[in-house]
């Protein structure tokens, strides 16, 4: 699977993606259609909100030991101007920042 590829990242995918599926005729394809599912599948230990479930089978966690290299990144990309983003599952899915995994 592609946890192998993305170190088992998880990432709902981009609004617009979703709503362009929608527009081509793929009725209930939308993002707004699916979000509920998405909540649903879920098991975020962080958050409980709009975006986001409890209770679901897929554990959603943040990253227990992220790597020196990745916050020097991070610290990098805020001085170059990029806004740090604490949930690349919300409202917002722009910047720079950690990631949720799908690890427990």
């Amino acid at each position: 699977g592609g946890s192998s590829v993305n170190s088992m990242v998880y990432s709902g995918g981009n609004r617009c993606d979703y709503d362009q599926w929608r527009d081509l005729g793929n009725e209930g394809w939308g993002y707004d259609d699916l979000l509920p599912y998405f909540r649903k599948s879920e098991d975020n230990e962080r958050y409980l909100d709009d975006y986001h479930g409890q209770g679901g089978p897929l554990g959603v966690s943040d990253q227990r030991s992220p790597i020196d290299l990745t916050r020097v990144y991070i610290r990098a990309a805020q001085q170059a101007g990029y806004p740090y983003n604490t949930d690349f599952n919300g409202a917002q899915q722009h910047g720079v920042g950690y990631y949720q995994v799908t690890q427990r």
